[in-house]
């Protein structure tokens, strides 16, 4: 009876050791989980409604597939301005506006600055989900880091760019100012404004901004217009590797310190092709110009060209704010304003913009709650 016993628990021992090797064995041959999550194209364009009415300090949300747009829930005494929609969704689906919030107590005039930060809102939630304070001052709209979804890069006060982790403690936030590993263009000093990281697989790892370099002028050295450039960075996203300007051939504009280009989008249409809008604006004019253009993607290093004769002007009567396209990138959205009126979101067909230019377009103008 003795060796019977002693024989069943040496039998369910090898019995368990069997299973447990077993299990590890089917675990290692099923995929492994990756926190890369797919990025998708924004819903939500965040306004600023100052670009709206000079005396609306609110801020909004658009929703591109509803055309409706509501008020982000900003608490009193704070301005939400230069905000973005990730186009990294959490496992909830919970969709994430950031953007720089101002503090300031006090009454009136004598309202007193407290504090200026990165602060991170959900708009499935309808609350905060976190604030960084970050050096240097936010001077622009920040944009997601290709492959991560809480890294964005933003332009700061002194006309450079940062990188910042929205998911680091306050305590070790500071951002980290990216560096030229290759020549910068011009004469060396470089000011950049308006990053865009575009969503686009055969362009992970670059960006397109604004930049104006310094050349000689009329024999002097000077600071030229900010045009559109492409950066390719290193794989931290922290280092600049190579720059090139978008456009493939020369144009008299590039020389003209008047007239500049701002504020690009970059998307990819459902066919494949992919589509530049930016703002084009001549010094000292009170509007501003909607182009856009079909984008040449290099196979070989994702890089972007463009040739100016495919440029196509959409409308002259936007203001400076942020473009915007739906999520089935068939619309594309932008802030019109007329002199003495306040502004209105306008959209118009993607397709009818890249076929002419000319042609009469259907507007649609959408209202604010």
């Amino acid at each position: 009876m003795r060796f019977s016993l002693f024989a069943l628990i040496r039998l369910i021992g090898l019995v368990s050791i069997v299973m447990v090797l077993a299990a590890i064995g089917v675990s290692r041959s099923l995929p492994k989980h990756s926190d890369f999550r797919s990025p998708v194209s924004p819903r939500y364009l965040p306004v600023d409604g100052w670009v709206l009415n000079n005396n609306n300090r609110n801020s909004y949300a658009l929703d591109t597939e509803t055309g409706q747009m509501s008020r982000l829930p900003i608490a009193d005494g704070e301005v939400l301005d230069y905000a973005v929609c990730s186009p990294w969704p959490d496992e909830k689906g919970a969709v994430e506006i950031v953007g720089r919030v101002t503090r300031r107590s006090g009454v009136d005039l004598m309202k007193s600055l407290e504090s200026v930060g990165l602060a991170r809102f959900s708009l499935v939630e309808g609350a905060t989900r976190g604030e960084v304070e970050v050096e240097p001052v936010i001077a622009g709209r920040p944009c997601w880091l290709w492959g991560s979804a809480t890294k964005v890069i933003f332009p700061g006060g002194d006309a450079q760019l940062f990188l910042q982790d929205l998911a680091e403690a306050p305590e070790s936030s500071a951002s980290q100012a990216l560096v030229w590993t290759c020549k910068p263009p011009g004469l060396g000093r470089v000011t950049m404004s308006d990053p865009v990281c575009p969503m686009i697989e055969a362009m992970k790892g670059c960006l397109v901004v604004s930049m104006a370099i310094e050349r000689v002028e009329d024999g002097r050295r000077a600071m030229g217009a900010h045009q559109l450039w492409w950066l390719k960075l290193d794989p931290e996203g922290s280092a600049i590797e190579a720059a090139g300007r978008l456009w493939r051939e020369g144009n008299d504009e590039e020389s003209n310190s008047h007239v500049g280009e701002w504020l690009p989008e970059l998307v990819s249409l459902p066919d494949g092709r992919v589509v530049l809008a930016y703002l084009h604006h001549v010094e000292g004019s009170p509007r501003w110009s909607l182009r856009m253009s079909l984008v040449n993607v290099d196979p070989t290093d994702g890089t972007p060209s463009v040739s100016r004769s495919n440029v196509c002007q959409v409308a002259d009567d936007c203001v400076r704010a942020p473009l915007g396209f739906s999520t089935d990138r068939q619309w594309i959205y932008r802030v019109s304003r007329e002199p003495g009126v306040d502004g209105q979101v306008v959209r118009k067909r993607v397709q009818e913009a890249l076929a002419a230019s000319a042609m009469p377009f259907v507007e649609e103008r959408i209202a604010r709650n």
